[in-house]
């Protein structure tokens, strides 16, 4: 049974590599060929029709990008490391400072410095990064927008929260949907839907768990629960 499912797993991990390469040739190939056309005909560029093409050769590349960003992280094996959190959580705060300036948001690195995790860099990383940006792109007009992150620490784990008082998300309506691929619970413009998904996969991939605590026009706290042993 042991040798069968290996031997699936590598079927499985070369088939979803193909496919994400072959597809991803494909549209790139179909977005070429449009530039070229409308480069060699102009006066077709304000054209309805080729603009609706054009558009969903771009949302093709896309959901392509998506799915071999999920591909990745469910297929590959990255060895885990200690990862002292606060310095993730300062260093994407340091990056996304811009960001955080325009949008008035205030945000708090309370995780505590001696906290360190068996983890994979890459996904902290990027984990980190999608709660804050969408801490900015969720933000209330309301009232002065802030993100508190802090940590929770027990014998065996340690909880990294991730706490906002934006637009808050109606758990009662979207609860059983927050992690699917291509949900989207507010009107965005750049809202694809993917990064739930794939940082709870990313999460998962740790040996992690999440959950989420939010209430319409209060805020949203997404706590992170990661193996923890004290040292």
């Amino acid at each position: 049974m042991l040798d069968i499912t290996q031997d699936q797993n590598k079927r499985l991990r070369n088939f979803a590599h193909i496919v994400s390469h072959n597809l991803r040739s494909h549209s790139s190939g179909i977005s070429g060929l449009l530039d070229i056309f409308q480069f060699e005909n102009p006066e077709l560029k304000d054209n309805e029709l080729l603009q609706l093409v054009h558009q969903g050769a771009d949302n093709l590349m896309q959901t392509v990008e998506d799915l071999t960003e999920v591909v990745n992280v469910n297929l590959s094996k990255k060895e885990k490391a200690k990862v002292n959190l606060k310095r993730i959580v300062q260093k994407n705060i340091d990056s996304l400072a811009a960001q955080i300036s325009l949008s008035k948001v205030t945000v708090n690195n309370q995780v505590d410095s001696k906290v360190e995790v068996e983890g994979i860099t890459a996904y902290l990383d990027s984990i980190t990064l999608n709660f804050i940006t969408n801490a900015i792109k969720y933000r209330s007009m309301e009232r002065p927008a802030k993100l508190d992150i802090l940590t929770d620490v027990t014998d065996d784990k340690v909880i990294l929260s991730f706490k906002d008082n934006g637009q808050g998300i109606d758990l009662e309506k979207y609860g059983d949907q927050l992690f699917g691929m291509y949900k989207t619970f507010h009107q965005h413009d750049d809202s694809r839907g993917v990064g739930l998904f794939i940082t709870k996969n990313q999460i998962e991939s740790m040996g992690g768990t999440i959950e989420v605590e939010s209430a319409v026009g209060v805020g949203t706290t997404f706590k992170i629960i990661l193996p923890y042993e004290k040292n």
